[in-house]
């Protein structure tokens, strides 16, 4: 039997789970997938694990205990999707394994035999890629929580598992993996002899009193915040405080108190230490357009935690007009741009997601992120909110207070959530039925993109539906004119989830 539940693998080897923290033993080469026990709640805080976040880039045993791997592994599955479908491979000494979470079990199958990892001394190493396979923003939320996962099992400062995002990984990964699509990052775990272990101290304070100091404790678990992200796309308008607004840039791109080289590190990874994004992120709210700093000017080695403001304009109107597909009652917004449209960019501004979502849930607010911009979006955020050209806008983060019940787990872990999105015929000459299923009421937008981003025609908008759907297109733009021949993007969004197809017209 080639896929199994680990819960019927444990069963079968008479083993019984149970939740420990710590390394006791290592993953057996077996023919079979290793069992793992059920997923550990360590307790240490989503802060606490963002302030001690570390890239190790060496010195690993391939020493590593199941609860670990199953906790990282969890972790990958559990953030909110920004594409249809999130394929994670973990490479283990004997076999490549494709993983997924269903029904509250750890799946494996075996996606192909042998020692598939970049590196010897790597206990596991996780892998992502996406449908489509351009979200690579997608993959850089997983990967930052699996991160995230490993450290919250420290408890001392010897012996404890780490792990890093490697090229060197992923450059293996799409050579012998063999996978669905690319393999955005990859990111290696081992044992490794010393660490700083988890530190309180704060380094993210403002030079000049524009943000209040970031806090590097709370009360609400990693695992926790993880279960049960407030991820959604209603908001009550109430602005954020200074408070909420800091933490959240901290969480997802301020200092932190390791040095990377020389470097002040920051609370996400970032390919080779370039930090794409500093300087390059705004944040959009009722009191106008203000940009993040992480650094005093451009000298890497400092920390700051402050806001320059660009304008005392309420752009959010404009914002929401220029992308649609935003959250369209969030009192903040926050814009991660970098400076070149490129896969260690966008995997940045996933991870940049992925530690906002983390610290909102923590604080008790909503979160939400939106991504792959078309050239045409991307122009259009910028126009509406006074960004540089030279700026480019990746991902936009909307938070605020719920309004009403935010995505629930199974449907942001696409257990759930709207699926299959096809056309029929495709291509098509006249016309073309767009048909999909939704397993819970929930209100739905159909768009038609050209080729070049422009949104030519809104089929569905503002309507409630569940089960299956078939709505038509009859190749018209808004003013009811015949589109030309050729390729157009239709995009799908309903319960918090987005989803794209290529359509051709001859």
């Amino acid at each position: 039997m080639k896929r199994r539940s680990f819960n019927k693998l444990m069963a079968a080897a008479g083993v019984t789970a149970s939740v420990r923290s710590g390394w006791t033993k290592s993953l057996l080469t077996q023919a079979s997938a290793p069992a793992l026990p059920e997923v550990a709640m360590n307790g240490n805080s989503v802060e606490i694990c963002t302030n001690s976040r570390y890239s190790f880039h060496g010195g690993y045993s391939a020493t590593a205990m199941n609860q670990v791997l199953a906790n990282t592994l969890w972790a990958a599955a559990s953030a909110p999707l920004m594409a249809t479908e999130r394929i994670i491979y973990v490479a283990l000494p004997d076999n490549l394994y494709t993983y997924k979470f269903e029904g509250g079990q750890h799946v494996l199958e075996v996606h192909a035999s042998g020692n598939k990892r970049s590196e010897s001394t790597a206990a596991f190493e996780i892998g992502v890629a996406t449908t489509p396979a351009g979200a690579t923003e997608d993959g850089g939320v997983a990967l930052h929580w699996a991160q995230l996962a490993s450290i919250a099992f420290w408890k001392t400062k010897t012996s404890q598992p780490a792990s890093c995002p490697k090229e060197t990984g992923r450059t293996n990964a799409n050579s012998k993996w063999k996978p669905a699509s690319e393999v955005h990052c990859v990111n290696c775990y081992g044992q490794i002899g010393s660490i700083t272990g988890l530190v309180k101290t704060a380094v993210a304070v403002s030079s000049d009193k524009t943000l209040p100091d970031a806090k590097t404790d709370g009360t609400v678990g990693l695992e926790e915040a993880m279960k049960n992200p407030l991820f959604g796309t209603d908001f009550k308008t109430d602005d954020l405080t200074e408070e909420q607004i800091s933490q959240i840039l901290w969480a997802s791109y301020g200092c932190t108190p390791h040095q990377a080289s020389t470097k002040q590190g920051i609370s996400v990874a970032s390919h080779m230490m370039g930090y794409f994004l500093t300087g390059r992120i705004y944040v959009i709210s009722s009191t106008g357009v203000r940009r993040y700093h992480m650094r005093k000017g451009s000298d890497e080695k400092t920390a700051d935690h402050r806001l320059e403001p660009v304008s005392t304009d309420d752009c959010r109107a404009k914002l929401r007009t220029a992308l649609s597909r935003l959250p369209q009652n969030a009192p903040v917004y926050i814009v991660y741009c970098g400076q070149k449209i490129e896969y260690k960019q966008l995997i940045e501004a996933g991870y940049c997601g992925g530690g906002a979502l983390l610290q909102t849930t923590a604080l008790g607010l909503q979160g939400h992120y939106c991504s792959q911009f078309t050239s045409a979006e991307r122009s259009a955020v910028q126009t509406a909110c006074g960004i540089p050209t030279a700026q480019l806008p990746m991902l936009i983060f909307s938070a605020g207070k719920p309004n009403g019940t935010p995505v629930d787990s199974e449907r942001r872990m696409g257990l759930n959530r709207p699926a299959g999105l096809i056309a029929e015929p495709n291509p098509f000459s006249s016309s073309t039925a767009l048909s999909f299923s939704i397993a819970a009421p929930a209100t739905v937008a159909v768009r038609i993109f050209d080729a070049g981003g422009k949104l030519i025609r809104t089929l569905s908008e503002g309507r409630s539906v569940a089960g299956p759907v078939s709505i038509r297109w009859d190749g018209r733009d808004s003013r009811g004119t015949s589109v030309p021949p050729g390729m157009y993007t239709c995009r799908f969004a309903a319960a918090g989830h987005e989803e794209s197809l290529l359509i051709r017209k001859i």
